[in-house]
């Protein structure tokens, strides 16, 4: 996978609710990791923050989505490379 030390964290976000048709800016990203991720879903497009809404109220789905091999991955990217043992 590479060097997780040369990740820049905020781009990684930035790149990710950028793909997801948001925008985000730097008081979202600081709000987020202060774990208020209002600002990250208002950034959304009507469609995704639908997706969101509904994934985070389906019990069973968040589940299946916290475990899926990209989630860990991306987890594993934003705790400094360290997977608590987990693959």
């Amino acid at each position: 996978m590479g060097n997780n030390e040369n990740i820049d964290k905020n781009a990684l976000l930035n790149a990710i609710l950028s793909a997801g048709g948001g925008k985000i800016n730097q008081n979202a990203v600081d709000r987020a990791k202060k774990g208020d991720v209002s600002g990250i879903v208002d950034s959304l497009d009507e469609e995704n923050k639908r997706k969101i809404k509904s994934a985070l109220n389906d019990r069973e789905k968040l589940r299946e989505i916290l475990a899926s091999k990209q989630a860990r991955e991306i987890f594993k990217k934003f705790s400094g490379g360290s997977n608590n043992g987990r693959s």
